[in-house]
């Protein structure tokens, strides 16, 4: 990819419709330079609209913090938050682009293929994008944090501290060496080490 641009960039995004490969307006040179006839594109541009917040003081759901690791779950990022704040308008148009020039209008060229055939290729387009979409939030939609039990956690033996143990683990110092940088703690018994064996 040559850049990030989406249809919701500045310029929107180009698709062409022979190869069904996208690009920026700035990067449509890429595709024309091996052209040797015109080459049509969909043009899309994606416009948000901001809805106007009602503001009666409760908080909505959709802004809550989350409060575990999780994706589309309660407590969790929840990834529709943000589509909650606008609307989404997306201009769609069919461009002709020749090698060298600028923009050619439709009318004025001869279509080997015919309109009709134009729009059975946009709308090919489009469903695949729709049905990429739908295929991405379903393998996208519910994902939390497994978090696995170590099999050591049921049977640690914990042992007395021979030391009071400060919270400041600034405070730390190794227990044979007096050591205060790269330090760990056993937490069986809480021997604070440096070094690593």
């Amino acid at each position: 990819a040559a850049c990030f641009d989406s249809p919701l960039s500045k310029n929107g995004l180009y698709t062409s419709l022979q190869s069904w490969r996208s690009f920026s307006h700035d990067h449509l040179h890429l595709d024309l330079a091996h052209a040797s006839s015109p080459i049509t594109y969909l043009h899309q541009k994606t416009v948000r609209i901001m809805r106007e917040r009602a503001d009666n003081g409760s908080s909505s759901d959709a802004f809550a913090a989350p409060t575990k690791l999780a994706i589309g779950v309660d407590g969790g990022f929840d990834p529709d938050a943000e589509k909650a704040q606008y609307d989404e308008q997306t201009l769609r148009s069919v461009m002709v682009f020749a090698p060298g020039k600028d923009k050619v209008l439709l009318a004025d060229l001869e279509l080997p293929c015919g309109v009709e055939q134009v729009d059975l290729s946009v709308q090919a387009l489009l469903d695949y994008a729709e049905r990429s979409a739908q295929r991405a939030a379903v393998e996208s939609a519910g994902w939390e944090e497994e978090r696995k039990v170590s099999k050591y956690s049921q049977t640690i033996l914990q042992l007395p501290a021979k030391r009071a143990i400060s919270a400041d683990a600034k405070e730390w110092v190794c227990t044979s060496c007096g050591a205060n940088g790269n330090l760990w703690m056993n937490l069986s018994d809480g021997y604070i080490g440096s070094g690593r064996r």
